[in-house]
């Protein structure tokens, strides 16, 4: 009787686990660099379509990387961005990963959006981390 107990509960922990993190395997991960040399005070990524909204990504300073946030593979999504930096100035662009990765939507997978600010312009440099 011990052993039967033993292996549902055994079960029941495979069965729990297994649908751990599955939902993430078909998701965008994206982080943001910020490669510029001014402070970001907020950066939001996102709002590209009807009924979409912003995510935000708060902070970055100057030379630092923000952890990575899951998406829908939506390009809405992650289509546009918009960030202001500590000295008031914002930012807006939009994205177009056929320039980076060659197709028009991101994989499901990892993913870095490093912004530089050139000649008063923010500059994508996009990658695929994994």
């Amino acid at each position: 009787m011990r052993f039967v107990r033993l292996w549902w509960l055994f079960s029941l922990l495979l069965i729990s686990l297994a649908g751990c993190g599955g939902d993430d395997v078909n998701k965008v991960h994206i982080r943001i660099r910020n490669d510029s040399e001014v402070d970001i005070e907020n950066f939001w990524l996102g709002a590209g379509g009807v009924g979409q909204s912003t995510t935000p990504y708060g902070p970055i300073d100057s030379g630092h990387i923000t952890e990575y946030q899951a998406h829908e593979p939506v390009l809405a999504n992650y289509r546009k961005m918009n960030f202001v930096t500590v000295d008031g100035k914002q930012y807006l662009d939009v994205i177009y990963p056929e320039k980076h990765v060659g197709t028009p939507e991101l994989a499901p997978g990892h993913y870095t959006f490093s912004y530089a600010i050139v000649g008063d312009k923010p500059v994508l440099t996009l990658t695929k981390d994994q």
